[in-house]
């Protein structure tokens, strides 16, 4: 009687395993595609982004303030939505030539996509380089924030947006 359960609990640890790893495989194949309709080059997949709840709170986080600025997008569909990311170096992207006084880029860029139900929601891009460049990222078309919102003052947006997700 042991034995049949012992059996029974590997094959449904094995089931479940291939099936989220089956979702990983799919999300990764749904990201490329999204890439190369954007006309971009694949190079590498680097890594799955551990997936992670969107919460208010997390909105007051700089890090989540300084990617969510980025997405042309209403990012309150999305709260209380599992968040899935996907990170891949690629060419053929503006950033690939990015330069900032003696740093510049190396030809490549990286992107993390933001998927949420099977479906690129936005990302992320930043310019692979020599250095290590500081600041904010860069919209995944390679923008900036003053590019998406030539009339808005970022330190008055950012107050906004606190104010708005502060309880």
């Amino acid at each position: 009687m042991f034995k049949y359960g012992v059996i029974s609990l590997i094959v449904v640890l094995f089931i479940t395993g291939c099936s989220q790893g089956s979702a990983e495989s799919q999300r990764v194949d749904i990201a490329k595609q999204y890439l190369e309709e954007k006309g971009y080059t694949m190079i590498e997949h680097i890594m799955t982004v551990e997936p992670f709840i969107l919460t208010e709170s997390d909105l007051l986080e700089t890090y989540h303030i300084q990617i969510w600025q980025l997405q042309m997008l209403d990012v309150e569909q999305y709260i209380g939505k599992m968040i899935n990311g996907e990170v891949f170096l690629i060419n053929n992207h503006p950033l690939d030539h990015y330069e900032n006084g003696t740093i510049k880029g190396l030809g490549y860029t990286h992107v993390h996509l933001l998927i949420v139900d099977d479906v690129v929601i936005g990302g992320t891009a930043s310019p692979v380089t020599e250095e290590t460049i500081f600041g904010a990222p860069y919209s995944l078309e390679g923008k900036t924030f003053e590019d998406l919102y030539p009339n808005e003052n970022w330190r008055e947006w950012t107050d906004k947006w606190i104010e708005k997700y502060t309880k």
